[in-house]
Order: structure tokens, then C-alpha cells, then sequence
């Protein structure tokens, strides 16, 4: 109850503040993956359309992996076009509606994405598959919220 579709995927607000990677772990134990800031307009539609409370910020699946890498909950590299997201680790949405970055430490709600056909491009095993291909070619993706320590990675 409570669910919301929009295009090929369906949505669900968590209002359980946890940390990011609290939130990561429980939308993967429900067959889900954080939702993920495809544009600002999704950001401002989850805002919105799924927030209960205008004011308060909510985890999306976008973190740090490595020391300048971003990587979405569905195994995508990630860009961030505003350098203050760089500021932090992991992506919040605003009240506004803008992303923000703060650290892992906050808790938030959160939003549970889902997709229609039942696939699930956020599941674990699709994360570690993208870097294990990755990691052939000049640029490897890591698992968002992977954590660089020197010329290591750990996940």
C-alpha cells in the first residue's frame, strides 16, 4: 500500500530514518534497490509525489565509489553536475527538490525502487557482476558506497 508507479518502475517512501547504507542494504533485503536520481525533474517528482513531509531530506542510490567515482543503486557510473555533490559521500534529496551530499553517518528516509518486469539491476550480484566485467577496461564501476583506501577498494 502506498506504492507508486511511474513509467517502468514502481516506488515506495520508507519513513524509517536509517543510514545510507542502513537503507541500501534493507531496499536489497525487499527485492529492491534505492531509488536513483535519473534527472532533477524524477528528484522534484519523488519529492513531490512520495515525500509526507515537504521539509525533510530522503536517501536516493547515489554514493561515492572511490576517492572521485560516483556510482547509481543500479550499477550505473554517475556524474554529478553540481561540484558541491562532491562534497560528501552519499545523495539526498532536498527540500527543493535538489540534491544534496552528506554523509553515510545522517539517517534519512529513504524511497524503494522497484522494476515492473521484475528485474532487478541494483541486486547484489548484478553489482559485483558490472565491476567484475568493469574491472577489464580503464575505467572499473564499483558498488555505490565502496570505499577507496589507497589503490584498494572495499566493498
Amino acid at each position: 500500500d502506498g506504492t507508486v508507479e511511474l513509467g517502468n518502475h514502481l516506488f515506495y517512501y520508507v519513513d524509517i530514518p536509517m543510514t545510507w547504507r542502513d537503507a541500501f542494504w534493507f531496499a536489497l533485503e525487499h527485492g529492491g534497490y534505492l531509488a536513483v536520481p535519473d534527472a532533477k525533474a524524477t528528484a522534484i517528482w519523488m519529492r513531490k509525489r512520495l515525500a509526507p513531509d515537504p521539509d525533510s531530506n530522503f536517501w536516493l542510490g547515489a554514493a561515492k565509489s572511490g576517492p572521485y567515482s560516483w556510482t547509481l543503486a543500479d550499477g550505473r557510473p554517475w556524474r554529478p553536475r553540481d561540484p558541491s555533490i562532491s562534497l560528501g559521500e552519499y545523495v539526498a534529496v532536498g527540500s527543493e527538490g535538489q540534491l544534496v551530499s552528506q554523509n553515510g553517518q545522517i539517517q534519512r528516509d529513504f524511497i524503494i525502487q522497484w522494476s515492473k518486469d521484475g528485474s532487478n539491476p541494483g541486486s547484489l550480484e548484478t553489482l559485483l557482476e558490472i565491476t567484475k566485467q568493469s574491472t577489464q577496461g580503464l575505467t572499473p564501476i564499483y558498488p555505490p558506497g565502496t570505499i577507496a583506501f589507497g589503490v584498494r577498494r572495499y566493498f
